[in-house]
């Protein structure tokens, strides 16, 4: 899972003889290591047809990525719209339901290019595959507030894509104990000697947890 990107990226780690080793990394740090602001489509290449910067694809985060640290704790703010214009798809977790742009999503399927040879070909990759995975777990039968609504439990690492469209401020938070959308939430990296995760809070109630890193 694109092994490769380097040390200012947010990553799964191993710790190997007193060194961190990347395992794996996630997505919005990805965009944020590669400098990788857009998603190029190919269009009628069979046929010689030019390519398409989606611009509109910027899933760049709100703050600075924190390094990788024992014993630390990171928060940050992240401003959300109060609405999602459009389609949109809803992810039903513990404290809070996220809405995300179905157009979005389907503009990142389309900008999957064929195959990769540099890094934006292959963060392109990465991008449409969780895009994917999101757009499949779609239970069509139900919706939220007029989203369609997501299959629970929604595929794991596609939530590594829910997390970067929290961060960069393309989702909506819908606070369950207001039942109102949230204006802010927060994120928080928290560092332990053998591991680290991060969390999403809406208010004092957490509502997505994932890995940073562990040993």
């Amino acid at each position: 899972m694109l092994p490769e990107l380097r040390s200012q990226s947010r990553r799964i780690t191993i710790v190997s003889r007193g060194l961190m080793v990347p395992i794996a990394i996630w997505l919005a740090a990805l965009l944020a290591g590669c400098g990788v602001t857009s998603v190029e489509r190919q269009i009628g290449a069979a046929s010689g047809g030019s390519s398409e910067t989606i611009s509109d694809t910027d899933l760049k985060p709100q703050f600075v990525l924190p390094r990788i640290e024992r014993d630390v704790t990171h928060v940050f703010p992240l401003r959300l719209p109060p609405a999602i214009a459009g389609k949109c798809v809803a992810l039903d977790l513990d404290s809070a339901v996220v809405l995300m742009p179905r157009e979005l999503l389907e503009r990142l399927v389309a900008a999957r290019p064929a195959g990769w040879q540099n890094e934006k070909e292959r963060t392109a990759l990465y991008l449409a595959d969780r895009a994917r995975e999101l757009l499949d777990a779609i239970e069509t039968a139900k919706d939220f507030q007029g989203c369609a609504s997501l299959q629970k439990p929604a595929p794991i690492e596609s939530l590594f894509l829910v997390a970067t469209l929290l961060e960069s401020g393309s989702a909506t938070v819908i606070d369950k104990k207001t039942l109102m959308p949230a204006e802010m939430v927060s994120v928080r990296f928290v560092s332990g000697e053998r591991d680290g995760a991060v969390m999403f809070y809406v208010g004092d109630k957490s509502f997505l947890l994932l890995p940073w890193w562990v040993t």
